[in-house]
C-alpha cells in the first residue's frame, strides 16, 4: 500500500490523529496478486474501519500495534475470503506510525483547522483561518 492511512479519534481520546504506512507479506501467483490488487480500496477501508475500533492510549505501546497488526490480518484476510478472492496476507508490517497527542493548550489546531488539512486545504488557508477567529 503506497499511502498512508490516516485517523482522527474523538477529542477524548488522548491520542488525536495517527498515520501508519502499511506493507504486507503476500504469497501467491502474479495472477493472485492483480486479483488482491484490485481490491486494495476496500482493503484500506477495512483497515481503516479496524484502526478506529482500537482503543486509542493502547496503540501507543508495542503490544497494542502488535495487537492492532494481528486484527489487521485476521479480519482482512476474514473479508478476502468472503468476496473470493484466493490469495492470503501473511503478514502486516508498520514502516510508519506516528501519532499526535491532545494537549490543553489554545494553540492546538480546532476541529475544523484538523478537518481541512486531512482533506488538503493549503496550510496557509489554515493559519489564516487561525489568525481570523483570534482576531488578528
Amino acid at each position: 500500500m503506497n499511502k498512508p492511512l490516516v485517523v482522527d479519534f474523538a477529542k477524548e481520546a488522548g491520542m488525536r490523529l495517527l498515520q501508519v504506512n502499511v506493507s504486507l507479506e503476500i504469497k501467491g501467483s502474479d495472477d493472485e496478486l492483480k486479483e488482491l490488487k484490485k481490491h486494495e480500496p476496500m482493503i484500506r477501508n477495512y483497515f481503516l474501519m479496524i484502526i478506529r475500533s482500537q482503543e486509542p492510549e493502547k496503540l501507543r505501546h508495542s503490544e497494542g500495534k502488535t495487537a492492532l497488526q494481528v486484527a489487521l490480518l485476521k479480519e482482512t484476510n476474514k473479508m478476502m475470503e468472503k468476496v473470493k478472492v484466493k490469495t492470503k496476507i501473511e503478514n502486516v508490517f508498520f514502516y510508519f506510525f506516528c501519532y499526535a497527542i491532545t494537549m490543553a493548550t489554545a494553540d492546538l489546531l480546532s476541529q475544523d483547522e484538523i478537518d481541512a488539512l486531512l482533506h488538503g486545504v493549503d496550510d496557509g488557508d489554515v493559519v489564516k483561518q487561525r489568525q481570523m477567529k483570534k482576531g488578528g
